[in-house]
């Protein structure tokens, strides 16, 4: 059963009548990635046999929504998600040190004792990504290894028990009340059969074993949502959580994929159609999603990226070695130039193509943020202190230049041989009410000249970010 269409905001009708702005940042690269485009009643697919509200509407015997949810209230939910636009997510556990593939449960003892937190401090952390400009974050309470990084009664091997000791995720948690974000946590329990990517500080994860457990603890962070990575959360875990808050939202990875301990493919196959039936957005993993995927799904959609190449600890920056640590080195300032560039490119596509993005980043093992991370996210945030009108709050589109070879990888690193291809578009816009944002990648010296096809309404006015008028021309078939 997928969740209806979307409808078109009675905020885009007219389309545009008063204004345009173009944004141009002179003399450098500035921000672009290919797609624009909102997601209409027009693009709606057949329902299958299964209610998703309502009585009918059970998976098991179990209501696949919160009591009472209909779609009105539903949508209602998600405007605070859909008008935030913007995350960011750092990966901290010590399952991620040296790399999520390289991680040898022989070596556990060793993991524990180099990954030290100490310089961790959670309002200091929150403040930089506020200051980012984020909206919401996640913060990891256990990923594949269960090592919990809160203080829970379900597993000794938890922060608590480790020199940091403190719980970590409350510590998040009340900073994030603190500074005006939306809290949300990250999961990722699974059993040691479940595949190759599993690596726990036990012979099973504790949470698999106790999920309704685990989730009524979890919950009493209160959480905005849950984001779960390929475990199967069993019916019963979901309605705990729905009980306890059923305005948290969920993503779609609650039921396993690969490495499933499902007895059959049918069952598994069970599993997954559980899983979307529960869900309340899409979150394609590093990549801008095509703009029909998910049609008459749901228009909730979040990309999670990450910018600098790896969402562990890798301390083998992009591959070319060594991260650039000094600032006041050349080395250190062209990869904040790349870097910023390419990230920007990433999160207009995402805003064009009306879909959230959720950058994500690891940190060093003793808690900090590494300078080079740190000095492009407070760039991006000098961006959306200016831009950030045209972020929050609005929805992708008019215009629409979408890259149909996709996915824009997030594993590319800037000046890659394939740049070319990734980032072959030069613009992509958003909207809101009567006005349309349209952004252009150029590079320094370039006359910003562009065509777009002709809008059905017509065009009043257009400037510059700035406030310096733009000329323009609206024939018959075309806005020049």
């Amino acid at each position: 059963m997928n969740l209806p269409p979307a409808k078109r905001p009675a905020t885009i009708q007219p389309l545009v009548n008063r204004l345009i702005k173009y944004v141009v940042r002179a003399a450098a690269i500035a921000a672009m990635v290919a797609a624009a485009l909102w997601f209409g009643s027009s693009f709606a697919q057949a329902q299958d046999e299964l209610k998703l509200w309502g009585e009918d509407a059970k998976w098991e015997g179990i209501p696949v929504r919160p009591a009472g949810e209909t779609e009105e209230s539903y949508h209602q939910k998600m405007k605070w998600f859909e008008e935030a636009r913007f995350g960011v997510w750092t990966w901290m556990c010590p399952g991620t040190y040296g790399g999520a593939l390289k991680f040898d449960p022989a070596n556990i003892q060793q993991v524990r004792e180099k990954w030290n937190p100490h310089k961790f401090n959670a309002d200091t952390y929150v403040a930089l990504l506020k200051d980012v400009g984020a909206r919401y974050t996640y913060f990891n309470a256990a990923w594949h290894d269960s090592f919990a990084m809160w203080d829970t009664k379900l597993t000794e091997h938890n922060i608590m028990k480790h020199p940091y000791g403190k719980d970590m995720l409350r510590e998040v948690a009340d900073a994030c009340k603190k500074h005006g974000l939306r809290f949300l946590i990250y999961t990722g329990q699974r059993s040691p059969e479940n595949g190759p990517f599993e690596r726990t500080w036990g012979d099973k994860s504790p949470f698999a074993e106790n999920p309704v457990a685990t989730y009524e603890e979890l919950s009493g962070y209160e959480p905005a949502g849950f984001w779960f990575d390929y475990e199967y959360v069993p019916p019963q875990a979901i309605r705990r959580i729905r009980e306890i808050n059923p305005q948290a939202i969920l993503n779609p990875r609650s039921g396993l994929f690969k490495g499933s301990t499902a007895k059959s493919e049918s069952e598994r196959q069970g599993q997954q159609r559980y899983s979307n039936l529960i869900a309340d957005f899409l979150e394609p993993e590093q990549q801008i999603m095509n703009p029909k995927r998910g049609e008459g799904r749901t228009r909730y959609k979040e990309v999670w990226w990450t910018p600098f190449g790896w969402w562990y600890w890798n301390n083998a920056y992009l591959g070319r070695g060594e991260m650039p640590e000094d600032p006041a080195s050349p080395e250190f300032r062209q990869a904040v130039e790349d870097n910023l560039h390419y990230t920007l490119r990433i999160m207009l596509g995402c805003f064009g193509n009306d879909q959230n993005v959720m950058l994500t980043f690891p940190v060093a093992p003793d808690g900090s943020v590494p300078p080079l991370f740190e000095a492009v996210l407070r760039r991006v945030g000098d961006w959306m202190k200016i831009h950030g009108d045209g972020v929050y709050g609005t929805r992708g589109g008019p215009w629409v230049q979408f890259n149909p070879k996709g996915p824009y990888h997030a594993h590319q690193p800037p000046n890659h041989p394939n740049e070319a291809e990734l980032f072959r578009y030069h613009l992509t816009s958003t909207c809101k009410g009567d006005k349309v944002h349209l952004y252009l990648y150029l590079k320094p010296g370039q006359e910003h000249r562009v065509s777009l096809p002709k809008l059905p309404v017509k065009i009043l006015k257009a400037q510059f970010k700035n406030g310096q008028p733009a000329v323009f021309e609206q024939t018959g078939n075309e806005v020049v």
